[in-house]
């Protein structure tokens, strides 16, 4: 299920060494690929991991999101995610700017409500030590914030998830535990 996350992450951020895997190749083969390679590929190397709320959806073409740690918007073409988007629900992902286009690079398979997104935001922002206030851009990339991002991610949704799981406890109305009765009649023959 994160894979559609963490590869990407994996490949186009995480460095190894010094640099990420795409970097390091292109650094090594770059001068091989072709225009459109190169500049694809520079652009997934920009690429960006944030926690997006969605702020507008245009189903069958896209939506218009708001990085909550650096107040940027972007209006990220993907069909597939504008189809099952809601507004205000919140996207652990990696957006790409293209010259003329936004995308998303890498999404984590499960989206939050604006009330599950409160602890993962607070924890991030506890790690950049910001309360409100814009991030700078730059201040994502390391390494050290993106894998605090999954983290904090990743706990909400197991708590979510264990939540789920748990079982129902019926009350009634006064929120006294529901008591299962069985009565018995006996009934007069007539």
């Amino acid at each position: 299920d994160e894979l559609a996350l963490l590869i990407p992450w994996l490949l186009y951020q995480l460095p190894v060494g010094d640099q990420p895997p795409a970097a390091a190749f292109f650094a090594e083969r770059g001068a091989r690929l072709s225009e459109f390679e190169r500049s694809t590929l520079e652009c997934n190397l920009a690429g960006r991991m944030s926690l997006w709320e969605v702020r507008r959806v245009v189903p069958g073409e896209g939506l218009e999101l708001f990085d909550l740690l650096t107040h940027e918007t972007r209006f990220v073409h993907d069909v597939r995610v504008s189809r099952a988007a809601q507004r205000w629900m919140v996207m652990l992902g990696i957006v790409v700017d293209y010259p003329e286009v936004s995308v998303l690079g890498g999404l984590h398979p499960r989206p939050l409500l604006p009330v599950e997104s409160v602890d993962p935001l607070a924890a991030v922002r506890r790690h950049l030590g910001v309360r409100t206030r814009a991030v700078p851009a730059e201040r994502l990339r390391s390494p050290a914030v993106q894998l605090a991002m999954i983290l904090a991610w990743r706990l909400t949704v197991a708590e979510q998830k264990q939540r789920s799981m748990a079982p129902r406890v019926m009350s009634n109305t006064d929120g006294d535990p529901l008591v299962m009765c069985t009565d018995h009649f006996d009934v007069a023959a007539a």
